[in-house]
């Protein structure tokens, strides 16, 4: 029996009509900030819809579409987590922040030249401190919660910056609750507090989860 496990995006995405049309119009409506919750069986096309629906916002000049899935993590730890979401949100805004250099490659440089390179942008100073925080792997465990409300405030931040709207796609949502500290402490359920407390307080950022 043939299979993939590749997402239907584009041509190959058929149906769903109703449900592309009402996410796309609805996230992209300037008098609303509300997201979508995808929920139902495994391989019923959630990721397929995530990401369709990623691939139409790219289109609008001032949407910046951020695709994050959970599964995505070999570490399963919070500051994994943490520097993988920047970089995606990096990835997406680099033609707005004028970053020409590819994100995937800034992995590979060491962490000061990492933080020299990013203070080459077209960003303000405050932005970059909380990108360096964010991408920092040797934080101690009492900087976990600074660390985390960084990442996550980031898309806003830069939308702010480059007067966009954010929307923040966290794909396999539940997987977060597996996220553990340095320490191998299990605090998935506080995160998933600190997520909904920041997302609160967006005025320029989307967030749609799925699961």
């Amino acid at each position: 029996m043939a299979f993939t496990l590749q997402p239907a995006v584009g041509e190959f995405f058929v149906d769903r009509k109703a449900i592309l049309e009402e996410m796309v119009s609805t996230v992209s409506a300037e008098n609303l900030l509300m997201g979508f919750a995808l929920v139902g069986n495994r391989r019923m096309g959630k990721s397929s819809i995530f990401q369709e629906v990623c691939r139409r916002l790219s289109k609008k000049k001032d949407i910046i579409p951020v695709y994050f899935s959970f599964w995505s993590l070999i570490e399963k730890s919070v500051e994994e987590f943490c520097r993988i979401l920047t970089f995606s949100v990096l990835e997406r805004y680099k033609q707005k922040l004028s970053l020409t250099y590819r994100i995937k490659d800034l992995v590979k440089l060491p962490v000061n030249k990492l933080f020299d390179f990013l203070r080459t942008i077209d960003v303000r100073i405050q932005i970059l401190e909380e990108i360096e925080l964010s991408l920092s792997a040797t934080r101690a465990a009492k900087d976990l919660s600074s660390i985390l409300e960084q990442a996550l405030t980031l898309p806003e931040k830069l939308a702010s910056e480059t007067d966009t709207r954010c929307v923040l796609f966290l794909d396999e949502f539940p997987s977060v609750i597996e996220l553990a500290s340095s320490n191998g402490r299990m605090i998935g359920e506080q995160i998933i507090r600190k997520i909904t407390t920041i997302q609160e307080n967006y005025t320029r950022s989307v967030l749609c989860i799925s699961g």
